[in-house]
């Protein structure tokens, strides 16, 4: 405004006066312009390195598990982007399986309705995008936080997938068809992989790499776990984790 007030006074009528008056708001112009863009558009991209790949292998009705994904995973993946940690999860745990006809039948520690629950979550899983399964499946594992972890609610559970964006009729033409069969037994194989065989629910590896030691960071303080794995790997630390 004082600008444009000295341009509209008299004085302007000098064309010495006028033409000092534009140079000098050309050039306040020119440094502001200046410094907004080397601050914002030219600012460097945060640097990343390679994410740390985590396993988790659990049962949907286990305790244990729904503690560890409603206290120390969820918070942890909510607060660092995939690009720090990307989160493969295995449901089934101590789950077996043996061919009866042409499908696979399931043996679960927590019995059938587990396995049903395993079947739904591992559809959950397959059949949607990364980030709206991880929303679905820990909703429903909320749900199971002070209720009766021996049953299931299935209209929440519906609901839960709803309000993240996931597909129910999909979901549930895979749970209760061969699709879904198939998508457990992927899992009972993934469980049996291990070496040595898990001997606790959750198990959760970093980096393909299991120990007493992971297991009892993981349960602890999973995010210090992620962000000190990061660390060592990338030789410099992720923003979110300072």
């Amino acid at each position: 405004m004082r600008l444009l007030s000295l341009l509209a006074s008299p004085n302007c009528h000098k064309a010495s006066v006028c033409a000092a008056i534009v140079i000098f708001t050309i050039g306040l112009l020119y440094n502001i312009l200046k410094d907004y863009r080397r601050e914002t558009i030219l600012a460097p991209p945060v640097r990343r390195g390679k994410p740390v790949k985590v396993n988790v292998y659990y049962e949907t009705l286990c305790p244990d598990s729904i503690s560890f994904i409603n206290y120390q995973l969820w918070p942890t993946f909510q607060s660092l982007p995939r690009e720090v940690m990307d989160v493969y999860m295995i449901p089934c745990g101590k789950c077996s399986d043996d061919k009866i006809g042409d499908k696979w039948d399931f043996t679960c520690q927590h019995g059938e309705t587990e396995c049903q629950g395993n079947i739904e979550q591992t559809c959950i899983l397959q059949r949607s995008i990364y980030s709206r399964s991880m929303d679905a499946v820990q909703c429903i594992m909320k749900l199971r936080v002070n209720h009766d972890t021996n049953g299931r609610n299935p209209a929440d559970e519906r609901q839960c997938m709803k309000d993240a964006g996931v597909d129910v009729a999909e979901v549930e033409g895979c749970s209760g068809g061969v699709a879904g069969n198939e998508y457990e037994h992927e899992m009972v194989l993934e469980t049996h992989k291990l070496r040595p065989r898990l001997d606790f629910v959750p198990w959760i590896t970093v980096n393909g790499d299991e120990s007493d030691d992971i297991q009892t960071a993981a349960l602890h303080d999973f995010k210090k776990l992620i962000c000190k794995t990061y660390l060592t790997m990338n030789e410099s630390a992720a923003p979110e984790c300072n």
